[in-house]
Parts: C-alpha cells; sequence; structure tokens
C-alpha cells in the first residue's frame, strides 16, 4: 500500500484544504494504489469540517480524537481504527500542536475562572449581566464556578471581550447572550450545557470555531446568523433541530455535517451562506423548511445518508433551494441532480439560471402573470369592475401563491392607534369580509385556500407578533417579502388609480415602469404593536414601520389559490 503524504500535497496544492474534490482527484491521481477505503476517510474529513476546525482551533479542549472519531463513526460509519489513523494524518499535516503558552493558559484557567466573580450582576445561581463599568474591557473573560445560567442579553455588544470561558455548572445560557460581541474570537462551553437560547451568537463576526456541548437538544433561530468568519462548527447527535436562519449570512462556511439525529432544517437555516459548498444530511431529516438554502450558490455535494425514496419523501417547503449552486444529492443508492433532487415541487426561483425544470411546471410557472377576481382599480363609476392581475409567488403541489401584481386600496393597518398584531387588527377583517366577498364570486372563493399564517417576530425589534390565525386573504410578512423577491426594485409597488383617490401616499422620485411607486403594509408588526412593518416607496423593507392607523398605505393583498378545483 503507498503511503500517502498529505503535508506534501497541501504544501503543493493548498486548495485541497477546502476543495474535497481535488483532494480525492490528487490523492488518486499520486497514489494510484492506495485503498480507496481510507482515500473516501480522508475526504469526508476535510468534507465534514474536521480540517477546518483542526485550522482554526487554538483550544486544546478542541483536539480531542475521541470527539471526532465520533462524528466519523455516526455520520459515515468508517472503521474506527482506520478513521483514527486518518485523524492522525490530516493532524500530523497540519502540524497541530499545543504551544507552552496555550498550555501555560490552560492550566490557569480554574485559577481564573472565579477572578471577576465581582464583575457581573447575580440574581440567585443566575447571572444577569456585565456591570456597566467592566462592558469596554478588553480581553478574557471567565465566568464564576457555581453560575447555573447566563441571562438574556447578559453579554450583548460588549465588542470588546476576545474569549470567553464558562465552568461545568453552567446548564442554560439565554436569548442573545453574546450577540454582536464582534471581537470574540473563542468560546469554551461546558458539557453540562443543555440549552442554547436564540440568537446567542448572532453577529459574533470573529468567531471561527465553536462546538456545541452534548445535551444540547436544539440550535435555535438566527443562534449564528452574520458569524461571517465562522468555517467550522462541530454539531452533537443530541440536537433534533436546526432553527430558522440558525446559519443565515455565514458567509465563509463552506462544509457543515448534521448529526444523525436532526429532523428539522428550518426556514432560512443556510440562506446567503454563499461559500457552502457540502452539506451532510442524515436520514433522520422529515422537513426542510423554505428558503433553507436560499442563495447557496457554491453549493455542489449534498451527502444524505438515506436512499433517493427517502430523499424525496423529505417535506421540503417553498424555494428551499433557490439560486443554489447546481449540486448534486449523493444518496445510498446513487445521485440526483438538482432538479431531480426537488421531487415535482416547483422550487426554482424565477431568473435562476439553474431553472431547467420547466417541463414540471404547471400551466402557470413562478414569476408570472394571473389573472383571478375582480375589484374596483380605474376608479371609473360608469364602468364594472377590472379584472385583478397577480403575481404568482410561489406553487406547492396544487396550490399557487398569488400577489396582487398593484396596490389595489388604501386603508390604515388598525382604525384605532392601539396595540394590534395581524391577528386582532382590522385590516385583516376587512380582507377576509368586504374584499373577499367584493373581489370574489361564490366559485372563486372555494378555489382560496384557508392557510394558518404565522406572523414572524420582528428580527430587529423582537416585537411579539401575536398567535396563528387561519386565512383566505392575508398580507405578506417581512420574511416572505425578503423570501420571494431578489431586489428592491421587484418589491416597488404601482398603485391603482381608485388606491390614489382613496388617499394613497407616493414618491414621484421612485418609480417602476415610468410610473410612481406606493408604500405598502406587511403584516409583521413594526418597532411596537403601536407600529406594522411597511414596504417603502423604493422597495426596502420598513422594519420600523408606519403607525397602524396611518391612512396612506396601500393594500396588496395575498392569497393561496387551487389549480385543481
Amino acid at each position: 500500500m503507498e503511503q500517502i503524504d498529505l503535508k506534501h500535497l497541501i504544501e503543493q496544492h493548498p486548495e485541497v484544504l477546502t476543495d474535497h474534490t481535488k483532494l480525492k482527484a490528487y490523492i488518486l491521481d499520486l497514489y494510484p494504489n492506495c485503498k480507496r477505503g481510507m482515500v473516501n476517510i480522508l475526504v469526508a474529513i476535510q468534507q465534514c469540517g474536521i480540517v477546518a476546525e483542526m485550522q482554526a482551533s487554538k483550544n486544546p479542549a478542541a483536539l480531542d480524537m475521541s470527539r471526532w472519531k465520533k462524528v466519523l463513526d455516526d455520520n459515515y460509519a468508517f472503521d474506527a481504527a482506520t478513521a483514527e489513523t486518518c485523524l492522525q494524518m490530516w493532524s500530523s499535516a497540519i502540524e497541530i500542536q499545543e504551544t507552552n503558552q496555550e498550555k501555560n493558559i490552560a492550566s490557569a484557567v480554574p485559577e481564573l475562572q472565579n477572578s471577576q466573580r465581582d464583575w457581573f450582576e447575580y440574581g440567585g445561581n443566575t447571572l444577569l449581566k456585565l456591570k456597566e463599568k467592566y462592558r469596554a474591557y478588553e480581553g478574557a473573560i471567565y465566568i464564576p464556578d457555581g453560575v447555573e445560567d447566563i441571562f438574556d442579553l447578559a453579554f450583548s455588544g460588549c465588542d470588546n471581550i476576545t474569549s470567553i470561558a464558562i465552568p461545568n455548572s453552567v446548564t442554560r445560557i439565554g436569548r442573545c447572550v453574546f450577540s454582536e460581541c464582534s471581537n470574540l474570537t473563542s468560546i469554551t462551553m461546558p458539557h453540562s450545557m443543555t440549552h442554547i437560547g436564540v440568537r446567542a451568537f448572532k453577529e459574533c463576526s470573529s468567531l471561527k470555531s465553536i462546538t456545541i456541548p452534548d445535551g444540547v437538544m436544539s440550535i435555535g433561530e438566527k443562534t449564528f446568523e452574520l458569524c461571517r468568519n465562522l468555517t467550522s462548527i462541530t454539531i452533537p447527535n443530541s440536537v433534533t433541530d436546526i432553527g430558522d436562519e440558525a446559519f443565515r449570512s455565514c458567509i465563509r462556511l463552506a462544509g457543515i455535517a448534521l448529526p444523525s439525529g436532526v429532523t428539522n432544517i428550518g426556514a432560512g437555516a443556510f440562506k446567503h451562506c454563499k461559500k457552502l459548498m457540502n452539506i451532510t444530511i442524515p436520514s433522520s431529516v422529515t422537513d426542510i423548511g423554505w428558503s433553507a438554502f436560499l442563495n447557496c450558490e457554491s453549493l455542489k455535494e449534498i451527502l444524505y445518508t438515506g436512499d433517493m425514496r427517502l430523499w424525496k419523501a423529505i417535506r421540503k417547503d417553498v424555494n428551499w433551494n433557490g439560486y443554489s449552486g447546481s449540486y448534486i444529492v449523493h444518496c445510498t443508492d446513487g445521485d440526483m441532480s438538482k432538479n431531480e433532487s426537488v421531487q415535482n415541487e416547483d422550487t426554482v426561483l424565477p431568473g435562476d439560471p439553474n431553472n431547467n425544470s420547466q417541463s414540471k411546471q404547471q400551466s402557470i410557472d413562478i414569476g408570472d402573470t394571473y389573472t383571478f377576481g375582480t375589484y374596483k382599480q380605474d376608479n371609473d363609476t360608469t364602468n364594472s369592475k377590472e379584472a385583478i392581475k397577480w403575481i404568482v409567488l410561489a406553487k406547492e403541489g396544487s396550490k399557487t401563491l398569488l400577489l396582487s401584481e398593484k396596490g389595489l386600496d388604501c386603508k390604515p393597518y388598525n382604525t384605532t392607534n392601539t396595540d394590534v398584531t395581524w391577528e386582532t387588527c382590522s385590516l385583516r377583517k376587512w380582507m377576509n369580509s368586504t374584499f373577499l366577498n367584493v373581489a370574489f364570486n361564490t366559485e372563486e372563493q372555494k378555489r382560496i385556500v384557508d392557510t394558518p399564517i404565522r406572523t414572524d417576530e420582528n428580527s430587529f425589534y423582537l416585537t411579539d407578533p401575536g398567535n396563528i390565525t387561519m386565512d383566505k386573504v392575508f398580507l405578506l410578512s417581512i420574511t416572505e417579502v425578503n423570501n420571494y423577491f431578489r431586489s428592491g426594485e421587484a418589491t416597488k409597488c404601482i398603485p391603482t388609480t381608485y388606491a390614489i383617490v382613496n388617499g394613497v401616499r407616493m414618491n414621484h422620485h421612485c418609480t417602476k415602469n415610468g410610473a410612481a411607486t406606493c408604500w405598502w403594509w406587511l403584516r409583521s408588526p413594526g418597532k411596537s404593536q403601536h407600529y406594522a412593518a411597511d414596504v417603502c416607496a423604493d422597495g426596502s423593507v420598513s422594519y420600523f414601520g408606519n403607525s397602524v392607523d396611518n391612512k396612506n398605505d396601500c393594500v396588496r393583498p395575498a392569497l393561496w389559490i387551487n389549480l385543481d378545483s
């Protein structure tokens, strides 16, 4: 058997550190008589992020070979002895060594762990926050022994902290605990930890590598969003759920292996991960949320641990793979192209260069204009109502999501200026009664699908969106606008003459096809429940929003219809 010299290979071809396809090709070319099993393991170690972690990690705990062997065993079922040999080969090639300085730091941690005890405010065994006079501190933070819970926002915005050591007593960290700690490069989390709050590491833009402790059940909403330098993350088998936008805009993440227990990949989970080339998805996954891999333009390979039948059985939400690369799904019984992998769902967005699935489309396609219902639009009382034109936003089986092409009317979100949600606002009631009955006849109303409507929390102001509703007609949410439209130009809206007469606000400096555009309501809350988010005349989304009793925003209805009716 030929001996593979990985160190020499890296020196001659450094791109193999990030490109597993080239790694495999070079090994087979230079060492044609080597064992294929060993080649596969060497490639898998690079592909699932272990090599990136070796390069990035300065934390001795992260160099635990047993943990890496467990990852390889759980996800690939490789022979343990060969896997250990391959790990040692990679370690030697990258020359991972603990410096004396690192060893000294490691041995000093127990002594330092209680040195900052007076820096924090407490509520029993809960660390509430870092005292104000220490928030500008530059350097390492040591959480004292005995702390069991780190409360919401405790270190949020402390952008001079460089590292954090958490003791074994801690079992939980709360919401946004380390968000916007822009210089945080390393964090040590104990195996005792079972809960990581949503947005815990959001915008930790210097964080390169992290290991999630065993026992953590889920990676919540936006936990690592905008961690722009994150290249390596190790996820334990205890994790079953990858939350909405958990890794959104981790623009340097090239590869990730999801463990065998994961069942759900949330909406937008890897959205805008533009360098993501490969991902391992276990056969335990049953749901992939909408826009989960939107704009993953470098995606080349999905390594799926089940067969093609199981892959096709996964519930994949609308546009889950929009604008992604021309990837191949490797299943245990064969490979599928991108277009084959989407089952019979129309998940390719309009304008996607990889869209060659027209033969699978029904009579209308995403991006088309569809005529359905009638409503007064020209304000001419001498003629009848005009046909409503709709933009096709998405298709799901026999259902099609429509958004009115123009702003059809001008109404306040709520008739009074008070705390409201989409569930309680007067506009929802009007759209599902007056508008519904005026715009659609009995047969048309039968085609409109009763839809459960979830309004996401305003991600900037964290405003409570209220309860899920069941509606035939609704407004889009902030999340939906961001998912269904690629640019501000596309979200610009021209009002009808009828809406203009009723008081719609326009900006004549903002135009679309030569006509002035307007503001239009979204169902998401604004900065508080006294405000509702909207889309501005220039096409940008206003998270701040407009007062709910504002009478100058357009109404742009959305609805799902059944094409088979």
